[in-house]
């Protein structure tokens, strides 16, 4: 995923990417990192931290 930077992950095998193109916030498993696996979780960081950082179930 070279246009993401891995910022955090679940400590269960998800990973939370900072996309650098949009600079939305994504969720991905680490075994199937690929854009079409990406779901987004926040359209920005603070958002995110504003939600508390949950993951989507």
């Amino acid at each position: 995923m070279p246009s993401s930077l891995m910022i955090g992950d679940d400590g269960g095998g998800t990973a939370i990417l900072l996309n650098l193109a949009d600079r939305c916030i994504y969720e991905v498993g680490m075994g199937a990192m690929d854009a079409e696996s990406m779901e987004l979780s926040a359209d920005f960081l603070d958002e995110f931290l504003a939600i508390g950082t949950c993951l989507t179930e």
